[in-house]
């Protein structure tokens, strides 16, 4: 009986140290759920926030990181399981080691620091992620890149203010030049235009006048210009007479004598009812009656020479009104853009 009762105390002691590990198991296995949906809350929190977001154990190996964490730390590769200082550059690992200490410890943190994947500057902040028990059990981070002027050097700002500044000035000077330069063009359009509309006024007087009219340039006395009466008078086209040298309409016996007149006519700036023949193409002379002013036309000092052919009965009546309406229609003609 003696030999029977040991034995059921010892079939007892072993269905009580059974059962104590059971209960230990159970235990183990709603620790383990309990984790597990505190994991999948942490992850669903982190994945809603459009920040960079992650979760780190207390060795701050990452357990957990959203997509903006993904994109802007390292992606092209998974960063779960990394330690969270190697994601940023040699000189910042020390700085983040220590903040996210100071998170182990209770403390809320926020520094700036350079991520090592992308070379952006991120203002990171630091919590401690307390468990079921309120111990600390990791960290929780969040951040966002900042911007130029949040990241970039004093020194740096103050090159980019400069920069900006001189950027500033020059876009500047150039509108203005542009300007400036528009407003050369519609003033050369518009002289443009008056020079067409004078030379067209002009050629139209020309040829308008029954007696021949030459126009001569001052400076070198070549024919710039000639019309229909005096192609006829000498016998020539106007494209042969235009570029010839004004003694060459005369006899060459006379040329002292056209020199002396064509300088009297530019110091005076007239001559009238001067007589002096005149040679057609074939050589032929004809006596003219001559006369001249002289007149600035787009810059150029030029000289008008009327020809009057004096073979021809009646050819001096009304010679005087005749020069007298052309001076007078000439000058109207050249000197109304200039007052416009």
């Amino acid at each position: 009986m003696e030999r029977s009762g040991r034995g059921h105390e010892r079939i007892l002691r072993e269905f009580l140290k059974l059962r104590q590990e059971l209960g230990g198991s159970d235990a183990v296995i709603a620790e383990n759920q309990r984790l597990r949906n505190e994991a999948s809350i942490y992850r669903l929190l982190l994945y809603e926030i459009s920040e960079l977001a992650l979760y780190g154990d207390a060795d701050l190996n990452i357990i957990y990181a959203n997509r903006a964490a993904v994109t802007l730390l390292s992606p092209a590769s998974s960063i779960l399981g990394i330690k969270l200082p190697e994601l940023f550059t040699e000189e910042d690992r020390g700085k983040v080691r220590e903040a996210a200490d100071m998170a182990l410890n209770g403390a809320a943190v926020s520094i700036k620091a350079r991520v090592l994947a992308s070379g952006a500057v991120l203002r990171l902040r630091l919590r401690p992620c307390f468990g079921a028990s309120n111990n600390i059990t990791g960290v929780l981070a969040s951040g966002e890149p900042l911007t130029f002027e949040e990241s970039a050097p004093t020194e740096l700002l103050k090159e980019k203010a400069c920069l900006d500044e001189l950027l500033k000035v020059r876009t500047e000077e150039l509108i203005e030049a542009n300007e400036l330069l528009l407003n050369e063009m519609d003033a050369s359009e518009r002289a443009e235009c008056l020079a067409r509309d004078v030379e067209a006024a002009h050629v139209k007087l020309l040829n308008l006048m029954s007696d021949a009219v030459l126009v001569a340039d001052c400076a070198n006395g070549r024919i710039l210009s000639a019309n229909r009466p005096a192609s006829a008078l000498l016998k020539r086209p106007v494209n042969e007479i235009t570029g010839l040298h004004f003694t060459e309409l005369h006899p060459p016996e006379l040329a002292d004598e056209c020199a002396r007149i064509f300088t009297d006519v530019l110091e005076k700036g007239h001559a009238s009812d001067l007589r002096l023949p005149v040679r057609d193409f074939k050589g032929n002379s004809m006596p003219v009656s001559l006369s001249a002013f002289t007149s600035t036309l787009e810059g150029r000092l030029i000289a008008y020479v009327v020809f009057r052919d004096l073979s021809e009965p009646g050819r001096r009546d009304g010679e005087r009104s005749r020069t007298d309406l052309f001076i007078e229609e000439l000058d109207r003609i050249i000197s109304r853009p200039a007052r416009a």
